[in-house]
């Protein structure tokens, strides 16, 4: 099952959260994430907008699976979900953060490393 999905429409460009109710990041979601990020890299895409299906935009790690990784391999699925959130801080284009319900842990880079969070009862 697909945790994310990238779209354009004209020179915007779309990542939403397809996992609710809890659109948590895991290995699955990092690597569609990271995916998408590249796709958006070499894309024309001049803006970003980052949303999510569901009442929640994020409720940060799937504790559930990373509780079940050997030590080394926890390791270094975080530092590969490090990276990929400083893959999207290095985007050359505004990015929007349009940000419902809950946001915890791992879902505050999502949200916080945007160029704005938009952040209202219906976003």
């Amino acid at each position: 099952m697909s945790t994310l999905r990238f779209e354009k429409n004209g020179n915007a460009g779309f990542i939403t959260l397809t996992d609710p109710p809890d659109n948590k990041i895991g290995s699955a979601f990092n690597k569609e994430f990271r995916e998408a990020l590249h796709e958006v890299a070499v894309s024309d895409v001049r803006a970003l907008v980052i949303r999510s299906e569901g009442e929640n935009f994020c409720n940060g790690a799937d504790v559930l699976e990373f509780a079940k990784l050997e030590p080394k391999i926890f390791r270094t699925l975080v530092n590969e979900v490090h990276s990929s959130f400083r893959l999207l801080e290095s985007l050359r284009i505004p990015t929007i953060a349009s940000v419902q319900g809950l946001q915890f842990f791992g879902g505050v880079p999502i949200g916080n490393l945007r160029s704005k969070i938009l952040v209202v009862q219906s976003a």
